[in-house]
């Protein structure tokens, strides 16, 4: 599989994103060092939990927040608000742990938590955006890097905290500032750089998280339920320094070279990453019940480690091809989705918390495999495959390269293609030539559906007339059926039968008397105010605001992707592959795959024919982002 062009600002920036988690979240008893127990769950709890519920936010209140995020200046301000926040929250949780009181220590971990909680669902929402608009194989590389930077990070921080216990902490203060930086660059590398990145495809909020749900609570509670084994033993293997950079650095390299294996074999189906990944990560986890007993702690750690980002990168490439593929918010798929993680993982980890009734049955060696098993398999399972997912759409007409017309199941489609044929067929007969609709039904008959003897005789009509030479509009003989009809040939049909159906006289002088009295009317009405003339800015600002408005029903017509959409746009601009390779940040092979996709999807063969099919879409004047 072709892998696009990589940002390294993002890859540094995610990398450093989860070793501020492994760090700040799950490893905060040790960090902090709190003076009175129980200080560290509650700060671990109350982040993850505010953390989710932002999350979720992002999707519950899209049309309020969304303006918020239209420029690159306000997402710029977002950001850096996020960071502070997570700074601060930090340095109030540090605060409450040196305070000799009790009371005031836990109230200052409560307002930490929040403020960090908060900070960090936004900065991994900035993370989500910068990613939905990458390749899926792109995405996956530079999640693969970014665990190296992750574990490299983390044991820096862990290590320095050891040896001098103030370092630890402001190391992850500093943290988010460098994300801040980092999120910044990838942002002007990938999200600043495209036409569509606030187009989405509109889905119907109930029905998505219905659909995303099940899979998501289940991969959360593997989160936390992971994440409590893997870190509980962090505080013994930091007083070997050496032994615990070994194990997490490995940790990072073994799920990197894991990763990069499973990019190298996708193949665009359904929980490809899954399907991939999980019997690995099965694998991890039965490997560490057997080694658990021997006592061979750093290489337990190690796997547990692996395990984890193992399936972290799971739910994090699907989200994005998810995201990618059908042109959704990513507050929709990172807001409700991970949201819904995080609160799987609140959930566990307040499960296998001292004093809880399932602390002993959860961390109990023998319940590591079961447990995980049944997690995986049920994640998996429930994880919503493309039709689900197509369900949850509010707009947006199938495109037939998504399913099999002949499909039984699939009545809906054929439905529609059938009332498309037969529209064109009325019209044509009504004397309403609609160019659009004429060329459309000739489209969808040859790619689509197995006409009628009846049917096809009708469309027979919309061909030339006997002796005349169909106009040649760039296209094989081949690749058109018999019923289909260019453009051009459809104009000429046009204007050849309105010649040919003489009106009766009494119709002809009516329609005289009607336009003298229209006329008439017309010359008696005030004259409407002149309008102040339009610059050469404003016009061409309106132009190309109707071309992208044009370019975005054409998309949501044959559901294109988000990148797709971006090289429809480029496309119908007259760009060629070099073009749309730098505007978009890609690489030149996969600026040909994205190519060949739009031509497909759009049953056209040729750039001239795209931008035909682009221009003869009619669109309302009304604000299209």
């Amino acid at each position: 599989m072709g892998v696009g062009k990589i940002s390294v600002p993002l890859i540094i920036g995610l990398g450093l994103h989860w070793a501020w988690v492994f760090s700040a979240m799950f490893s905060a008893g040790e960090l902090f060092s709190f003076r009175f127990g129980g200080m560290a769950q509650v700060m671990i709890v109350t982040s993850m939990a505010f953390m989710a519920a932002t999350l979720m936010c992002y999707t519950l209140f899209m049309k309020q927040i969304r303006p918020y995020f239209r420029t690159q200046k306000d997402r710029r301000r977002i950001r850096f608000i996020a960071a502070v926040s997570v700074s601060a929250g930090l340095l109030c949780v540090a605060l409450g742990a040196l305070l000799g009181s009790y009371a005031v220590g836990i109230a200052c971990c409560v307002v930490g938590g929040i403020a960090s909680g908060v900070g960090s669902a936004a900065l991994l929402m900035s993370y989500g955006v910068s990613f939905s608009v990458c390749d899926t194989a792109a995405s996956a590389m530079q999640f693969a890097l970014s665990c190296i930077v992750t574990c490299v990070v983390y044991a820096l921080v862990m290590v320095a905290n050891a040896y001098a216990h103030p370092l630890g902490v402001a190391l992850c203060v500093v943290i988010p500032v460098f994300e801040l930086l980092c999120l910044n660059l990838s942002s002007a590398q990938l999200v600043d750089r495209t036409e569509f990145a606030s187009t989405t495809t509109p889905v119907y909020v109930s029905r998505f998280t219905f659909r995303v749900a099940p899979s998501a609570l289940a991969f959360g509670f593997l989160f936390g339920f992971l994440g409590v084994h893997a870190f509980r033993g962090v505080s013994e293997l930091a007083v070997d320094a050496s032994q615990f950079v070994w194990s997490v650095v490995a940790a990072g390299v073994i799920t990197c070279g894991l990763i990069v294996c499973v990019m190298l074999t996708m193949r665009q189906r359904a929980n490809y990453a899954f399907r991939t990944l999980n019997p690995v990560i099965a694998l991890v986890i039965a490997l560490i019940t057997c080694l658990i007993a021997s006592g061979v702690t750093t290489v337990v750690h190690c796997l547990f480690l692996v395990s984890y980002m193992l399936l972290e990168a799971c739910l994090w490439i699907s989200y994005t091809d998810m995201s990618q593929k059908f042109r959704i918010s990513p507050f929709h798929v990172y807001g409700m989705g991970r949201g819904l993680v995080a609160l799987g993982a609140v959930a566990a980890t307040a499960m296998m918390l001292p004093g809880s009734p399932f602390f002993d049955s959860l961390t109990s060696v023998n319940a590591i495999l079961p447990v995980a098993l049944v997690l995986l398999v049920f994640g998996t399972s429930t994880y919503p495959r493309d039709p689900e997912i197509v369900d949850v759409l509010k707009r947006g007409t199938c495109c037939p390269a998504f399913f099999d017309p002949f499909d039984a199941n699939n009545g809906s489609l054929n439905a529609m293609v059938e009332a498309e044929v037969e529209t064109a067929v009325r019209n044509f007969e009504a004397g309403n030539y609609d160019v659009h609709t004429i060329h459309r039904a000739g489209n969808i008959t040859y790619t689509s559906v197995k006409l009628t003897p009846e049917e096809a005789a009708a469309l027979e009509r919309l061909q030339a007339p006997d002796g005349e030479e169909v106009p040649d509009d760039g296209r094989d003989d081949a690749a058109w059926d018999e019923t289909a009809v260019p453009v051009e040939q459809s104009e000429a049909i046009a204007e050849a039968v309105t010649e040919q159906q003489p009106a009766p006289q009494e119709q002809t002088s009516a329609a005289s008397h009607s336009s003298e009295a229209a006329e008439t009317v017309q010359n008696e009405k005030p004259e409407a105010p002149a309008q102040p003339a339009k610059t050469a800015e404003e016009q061409e600002e309106e132009r190309i605001g109707r071309y992208k408005r044009r370019c975005l029903a054409l998309a949501n017509m044959c559901l294109l992707s988000r990148r797709e959409t971006e090289v429809l746009f480029l496309l119908a601009k007259g760009y060629n592959t070099k073009m749309i390779q730098e505007q978009l940040f890609i690489s030149a092979g996969t600026a040909n795959t994205h190519m060949r996709h739009v031509y497909r999807k759009l049953d056209v063969h040729s750039q001239q024919d795209l931008i035909r099919m682009v221009d003869s879409m009619e669109v309302e004047d009304e604000d299209w982002s």
